[in-house]
């Protein structure tokens, strides 16, 4: 049967049904996330929306408390200070010098004290402000121009330069470096962005140079080595070779490091290789005289100090990769006391 309209019944229900189809095929609640995510974007872009706070900084919780202690105690030993050294001084004019002085002496330790409590404070409550601004500005970001960083957090770049220099040497920024990207100074946030702001480029010092240099170093100055009579310069060039042998393995396994090579495989290697090769052809044509033995001895003594050197790299480039490592671990625990998984307990602190 056909309506007013002009349809019938059937072609009604079927229509209905296709509209039915057409909406459940229809995902509203992706789409809604998906719009709640694009808003979510334009209001953080825009400064409407609170960031998470940073893991690669390090915010005291009660820092700001402590600030204001020390300067209130700071400021009741300057109202202590201040009569003491009256008195001190009265003292001192009745004639009473031996009493006059050590009051004097008191008030101005407590006023010293004073100056150096409210001094602290202050110096508290104002890192303790800026890692804050800081962390909640920046969020995940890793790196920030200075500039940028300034005009975010509204502190002058000159007054912010040093507060962010203390802030990395106290360990509040566990990974930080200060340094140059593009003509502009940069605050480089995790170990990550440094890294990769400074791999070496140049060609001439790659990885690879590095690595065969180093290589072919320990073949020579092996082979030189058992042309060498002397025991002791023989077990020192094999020393040198061996400490050789381990940067070249660290090297291998951390290419970004290539750098600290340059002036090890460009001078002291191939110095080092020719020193030995004249100790083995001094050697050779005896050491009889008195000048053969004195050079043969300050060439030993040259060798222990290139060893001594290359121990002192090596050292080096381990406690850097424990910096490294410390670092991780501090924003590993920084990550974890802002996401509520740590005890209070066992929060990570900064160097004092």
């Amino acid at each position: 049967m056909a309506d007013t309209n002009g349809w019938d019944d059937d072609e009604e229900v079927d229509l209905l049904d296709e509209v039915d189809a057409a909406l459940a095929q229809i995902d509203f609640k992706g789409m809604a996330a998906s719009l709640a995510k694009t808003a979510a974007d334009v209001a953080q872009e825009l400064g409407l929306a609170r960031r998470d706070p940073s893991p690669y900084i390090i915010c005291e919780r009660d820092a700001l408390l402590r600030g204001t202690g020390e300067v209130a105690g700071g400021l009741m030993a300057g109202l202590v200070a201040l009569p003491l050294l009256t008195l001190g001084i009265s003292l001192v004019a009745a004639g009473l010098q031996g009493p006059g002085i050590v009051v004097i002496a008191l008030g101005a330790s407590a006023g010293w004290g004073a100056k150096t409590l409210v001094g602290r404070g202050v110096g508290r409550r104002r890192m303790t402000k800026l890692l804050k601004a800081m962390s909640d500005e920046l969020g995940d970001t890793e790196l920030i121009t200075l500039r940028e960083l300034a005009g975010r957090v509204e502190v002058t770049q000159d007054r912010l330069r040093p507060l962010v220099d203390d802030a990395i040497d106290r360990g509040f920024i566990p990974q930080g470096h200060l340094g140059m990207l593009q003509g502009a100074e940069t605050l480089f946030l995790s170990s990550r962005s440094w890294d990769e702001a400074h791999v070496v480029r140049d060609e001439s010092c790659g990885t690879e140079d590095v690595l065969g240099a180093c290589d072919s170093f320990v073949r020579s100055v092996r082979a030189v080595g058992e042309r060498i009579e002397d025991v002791e310069a023989r077990a020192l060039l094999g020393q040198i070779a061996a400490r050789v042998e381990g940067i070249t393995a660290y090297v291998r396994a951390h290419p970004q490091t290539a750098s600290r090579m340059r002036r090890v495989t460009s001078y002291y290697l191939p110095t080092t290789l020719k020193l030995a090769d004249s100790f083995a052809e001094l050697e050779s044509h005896g050491t009889q005289s008195v000048t053969a033995r004195t050079t043969l001895g300050e060439l030993k003594g040259t060798f222990k100090q290139v060893g001594a050197g290359l121990s002192k790299l090596s050292d080096e480039l381990l406690t850097e990769q424990s910096w490294d490592l410390a670092g991780d671990m501090s924003v590993m625990r920084t990550m974890l006391e802002q996401d509520g998984l740590v005890d209070d307990g066992d929060a990570l602190r900064p160097r004092p």
